[in-house]
């Protein structure tokens, strides 16, 4: 169980936001769904093109290229939150799709390569990665080498594709892999939060920044997404904290020597991004109030699922 004093300023957080985000989603639906599809499509349409050479050259590969296409259909769930925050800012289907298309398909290629290197043949037992999909049609050996070159294919289509910016944030998110592979160092810390800022911060950026990018404000903005990033990574951890205990692989909760310390630490992170969502401008204040409650309600549900026999184990 989470220490009690952090369970219940979740809890206070989710109460505070959700009302504001349930009255926003209400007031958006038509516009969030009109967004979602043509993100879709657009995305859809430049993968079908990118995919079509290699159905003509070489029909076998038919099932890999649907899996592809199918892959990035289950991963639709990440726009949900994209399309949230180009209703806040305004921002029109067209113009989203013609921002994101390219950028997704770098995105879901990263997504792939992430799932060879931690063995994920499922989404946190939800639904199918394509490295899983692989491994059950081919095998180990040969699903490690064609998620990789499939991947591979991808990234080389997507950067193609992606200004200087998101390319600088593509190479920190493959640094920030070698590092987890490689491991932390001595600074536990600070080598976490600085993988943490390339594994997610930079990985999200890749879709996030586009969504931003006309906005006046774009740094305050930016300033929040980045807060938002590292404690959903926080989150994360929290759920994946036993499998990251059995494999010693990096994961804040583990970096303390007690829970009360791991949780007065996270709560400084939450302090982080309050004040991050307080210097919200008014037309990305609807997005924040969503962010908020996600983020406290995913800590909760994830809270609530902790084995009741122990508190948080971490190291020591």
């Amino acid at each position: 169980m989470l220490p009690p004093d952090l369970y219940e300023r979740l809890v206070r957080l989710n109460e505070a936001h959700k009302p504001a985000k349930d009255g926003f989603y209400a007031g958006t639906e038509k516009q969030r769904g009109t967004l979602l599809t043509e993100v879709q499509r657009a995305r859809d349409q430049l993968l079908a093109t990118f995919m079509a050479p290699v159905w003509g050259r070489w029909p076998d590969l038919e099932a890999l290229s649907r899996e592809t296409r199918e892959y990035a259909r289950r991963c639709d769930w990440t726009l949900i939150d994209l399309v949230a925050l180009a209703a806040s800012l305004r921002v029109g289907p067209a113009e989203l799709s013609r921002r994101l298309a390219a950028p997704l398909l770098a995105y879901q290629a990263l997504r792939m390569l992430d799932d060879v290197i931690d063995g994920h043949l499922d989404y946190k037992g939800g639904y199918q990665t394509f490295y899983g999909a692989m491994v059950r049609a081919n095998g180990v050996v040969a699903a490690r080498g064609l998620t990789i070159c499939t991947a591979a294919a991808l990234l080389a289509e997507g950067t193609r594709h992606l200004d200087e910016p998101q390319a600088r944030q593509l190479h920190e998110t493959l640094a920030a892999a070698i590092q987890e592979l490689h491991g932390i160092g001595p600074n536990e810390h600070q080598d976490y939060l600085r993988m943490v800022e390339g594994k997610m911060g930079a990985y999200s950026s890749i879709i996030y920044g586009p969504v931003v990018a006309e906005l006046a404000e774009v740094q305050t903005v930016e300033t929040f997404l980045a807060r938002t990033f590292r404690v959903s990574q926080i989150i994360n951890d929290l759920h994946d904290l036993e499998d990251d205990r059995a494999r010693n692989q990096p994961n804040f909760w583990l970096l303390y020597p007690s829970a009360g310390e791991a949780a007065t630490a996270c709560g400084l992170h939450l302090d982080e991004l309050e004040a991050a969502y307080a210097a919200l401008p008014d037309i990305a204040r609807p997005y924040g109030d969503t962010r908020l409650a996600d983020l406290s309600g995913y800590a909760l549900e994830v809270a609530e699922r902790l084995p009741e026999t122990h508190n948080i184990p971490v190291k020591g």
